[in-house]
């Protein structure tokens, strides 16, 4: 049986996903965007509850169809990690 650990550290004061192999080489950094001091990014520990290759995303004042590349770490599908391709066109 195989089986995969991993696990995802965010760095928020520098805004880098660090990625690492299994022998903890480091392999590449990913920027992140995280929350806005008005809805901060939770600090905890969680498993990913659910995974998608594509989803649309509501909250109270928009939606999002088509986002890509979707890791939620709430039971609730709250809390996730997710690709924004409208950022690489905002800034």
């Amino acid at each position: 049986m195989l089986e995969l650990v991993a696990s995802l550290v965010v760095d928020l004061s520098s805004q880098r996903l660090p990625v690492y192999d299994s022998q903890q080489d480091l392999v590449r950094v990913i920027p992140v965007s995280t929350g806005k001091a008005s809805t901060p990014t939770p600090i905890y520990n969680s498993k990913v509850y659910t995974k998608y290759c594509s989803t649309t995303m509501d909250g109270c004042t928009y939606t999002v169809p088509g986002v890509p590349f979707t890791m939620c770490f709430s039971a609730n599908e709250a809390i996730c990690l997710h690709a924004s391709t409208w950022q690489e066109k905002t800034g």
